[in-house]
């Protein structure tokens, strides 16, 4: 059961939307931790599910029902709660995602010791472990493979980050404040998970200390290419949130101009991905670039797809 007297402590942020099923197994995991968080925030984004009555059943959570804002904006009003309630670390989860018993205790550990963002690997059902780039490279946005910089055994030095279990320490969010909500869903974590980097360790823990509750998506065609992720939501949002990127790493002084005929090139490639083997190509292409067109036009949040949650203006505090 979570502590919430607690003043400090670890608050769990769990954003949800329309997945009842599978928060009640990431919830189930979240309370059953050899080493309980003190407090536990369920953001629900207007779920439609039933999700917000069996909510309100729910003894020991605080729930804060929403408009959509995505996994953005859910993170960041749980990342408001925990830090007007004074707490010291927040442990961010996805409703598709179940820590496993001894999760927390082991990321703390290490999160203490360096006083660093931890985050960590997820395992599928069927024993793979879900693989990361080690390296995000603040020249071009790419994510890349690096030798990897180990602190200590298992655990590797890393500048991104991931929304699905990392452990971050306040000192990060009164550095950079909360996660960008104009991102919706999409690189939100990655960017966060840089800027963090800027201002103290993050690390990766190589063990895989979350079970991913959906199934691993199944192997693309083989080309020389990107591999598109062939959803509608991530057609737009993947095209439209790389250029919010370079927006983000040009402000920061990081990106060098070449970065832009990359993401030419990138929707040049995933165009053609479209074109060879998507069965959707018009409505694909006109999403691919619609993503590009409102990122032009300051677009954000829900975008065209989701125009209620639309947003605009920069980073919020």
């Amino acid at each position: 059961m979570a502590n919430n007297s607690n003043p400090g402590g670890v608050c769990a942020v769990i954003v949800t939307y329309n997945r009842l099923n599978l928060l009640k197994k990431c919830l189930e995991g979240v309370r059953s931790q050899t080493r309980p968080p003190d407090r536990i925030v369920v953001v629900n984004n207007a779920s439609t599910d039933g999700t917000t009555e069996w909510l309100s059943s729910v003894p020991g959570v605080n729930v804060l029902n929403q408009a959509n804002s995505g996994s953005s904006g859910g993170q960041g009003a749980g990342f408001c709660w925990a830090r007007d309630h004074g707490c010291a670390w927040i442990w961010c989860c996805d409703d598709d995602v179940r820590p496993k018993p001894d999760a927390l205790a082991r990321m703390l550990d290490v999160g203490t010791r360096h006083q660093a963002c931890i985050l960590t690997l997820k395992q599928f059902d069927d024993g793979a472990v879900q693989q990361l780039k080690n390296y995000f490279c603040p020249l071009t946005a790419k994510r890349l493979n690096r030798p990897p910089v180990m602190v200590e055994p298992g655990v590797e030095s890393v500048n991104f980050g991931n929304f699905e279990g990392m452990l971050i320490p306040r000192r990060v969010v009164d550095a950079i404040g909360i996660p960008d909500r104009r991102f919706f869903v999409c690189g939100d974590d990655i960017i966060y998970g840089f800027l963090a980097s800027r201002t103290g360790p993050v690390l990766l823990h190589r063990e895989p200390l979350f079970d991913k509750l959906v199934p691993r998506p199944p192997a693309k065609p083989k080309w020389k290419g990107p591999r598109l992720r062939m959803t509608d939501f991530q057609v737009y949002f993947f095209s439209r949130n790389r250029w919010l990127c370079l927006k983000i790493l040009k402000e920061a002084g990081t990106l060098k101009p070449g970065a832009y005929l990359q993401y030419f090139k990138v929707s040049l490639q995933e165009a053609i991905y479209i074109l060879l083997f998507d069965k959707s190509k018009i409505k694909r292409l006109e999403l691919l670039a619609s993503g590009f067109i409102d990122a032009l036009q300051n677009r954000w949040g829900g975008g065209r797809l989701i125009p209620s949650a639309l947003v605009s203006g920069t980073q919020p505090a």
